[in-house]
């Protein structure tokens, strides 16, 4: 008898169970990968930088799958010297994304920086972008460090925003954020790269499968009474997860994870 289970067979389940359409798989996959976040939030994990190209017309990125959560968020760019260089970005949780807006209307808002990519790119070839007071402001937005550029000081990028949304599985970008550059996205990796067939302990079963179902419940599939008791019961058995996860040391636990699916 297999001692593990995966992504694929919980969210066919909840997709079964629940009675959604197919097209629904990859929205119910999402919500359960928060809820394996979640369980691995505590993990110190090795951190490390992947660069993305993002699609003509989306002005976002897909979190890889192995993601637990971002260090560093910039955009590759070239120095005056054609050196390439990794431009940290703000973060802005103000930044529209296109669920709460038609996309065109949404990227429209004045929710955004001023700062044009003409006058960003100006500063870049004229050098200023090591520390420069024009170039770096502030380096707090609503009231949260915005971050370095990978080393040095920095602040508020003239590059523009990002905002991340692990809810969806993105991170959006502002219109002034030159998109033909590559996205650098430092970040807490888990190593688990298998996607969807990735393989994990039946003891995290029942709990990714009520976080699933809880996650995906809305007005017009569910009462408040049900959605109250499925949250009840993704409690119970999150309390008794961190148990079984914290019974065993960070690196048996990996030991464990990394067994079944056949990773060094």
């Amino acid at each position: 008898m297999r001692n593990y289970t995966t992504f694929k067979e919980i969210v066919d389940r909840i997709v079964v169970e629940n009675d959604y359409p197919a097209t629904q798989s990859a929205k119910v996959l999402e919500i359960v990968l928060r809820g394996w976040r979640r369980c691995m939030r505590h993990m110190n994990r090795d951190v490390v930088t992947r660069f993305f190209a993002v699609e003509q017309n989306l002005r976002y990125i897909t979190l890889p799958f192995d993601y637990e959560g971002y260090t560093k968020v910039g955009i590759l760019v070239k120095n005056q010297f054609g050196q390439s260089v990794i431009m940290t970005l703000s973060r802005n949780d103000e930044l529209c994304t296109e669920d709460m807006a038609p996309l065109g209307k949404a990227l429209a808002c004045d929710c955004e920086e001023p700062d044009t990519i003409a006058e960003a790119v100006d500063l870049i070839a004229h050098g200023h972008y090591y520390g420069d007071t024009i170039f770096y402001r502030n380096g707090y937005r609503s009231g949260q460090y915005v971050g370095e550029y990978y080393g040095l000081q920095g602040g508020m990028s003239a590059l523009g925003a990002f905002r991340p949304r692990e809810d969806q599985g993105r991170i959006y970008f502002s219109t002034d954020v030159p998109l033909t550059r590559q996205i650098a996205l430092e970040y807490k990796s888990n190593g688990m790269t298998q996607g969807a067939l990735t393989k994990i302990p039946y003891h995290l079963e029942e709990y990714l499968i009520a976080y699933g179902k809880y996650g995906s419940m809305n007005s017009r599939n569910s009462t408040q009474g049900e959605k109250r008791e499925v949250k009840d019961d993704m409690l119970r058995l999150e309390a008794e997860v961190y148990d079984y996860i914290l019974a065993r040391t960070e690196d048996e636990w990996f030991d464990l994870l990394y067994g079944i699916n056949n990773l060094t």
